[in-house]
């Protein structure tokens, strides 16, 4: 009869200390931005340090509007943000569409009954 190999047997460790990398200040940062020929225009940065995260994101909307959202972490402050808007400019030729004041008229129209363009009725 031959006899089998002693294997050591596993020891319980107590999970405590199991993961050594927390930290009790983290710190990272990271950034992005996209940019593509379909329009897309979106990027996003963020760093930590401790317990404050300071970061910010943008975007560029359908109607050229840029979103750009500032915003932080302190604490038990929860997250507090400050939303901006940059309407977007378009060049002097840009029509007004204000609704016209009470009493004005802006163009009238025609029935072709009152219009001389397809001859004279009377």
């Amino acid at each position: 009869m031959t006899q089998r190999p002693q294997v050591p047997r596993p020891t319980r460790q107590s999970g405590r200390n199991h993961y050594d990398g927390y930290r009790d200040d983290p710190q990272y940062e990271y950034h992005y931005g996209v940019q593509d020929n379909y329009g897309n225009s979106h990027g996003k940065q963020e760093s930590r340090n401790g317990g404050r995260i300071d970061g910010s994101f943008y975007v560029h909307l359908p109607d050229g509007t840029m979103q750009k959202v500032y915003y932080y972490v302190d604490g038990n402050s929860g997250f507090v943000a400050d939303v901006q808007y940059d309407r977007a400019h378009y060049g002097s030729d840009e029509r007004s569409h204000d609704s016209p004041e009470r009493g004005e008229r802006r163009g009238r129209y025609r029935s072709r009954e009152d219009s001389n363009e397809y001859g004279d009725r009377s």
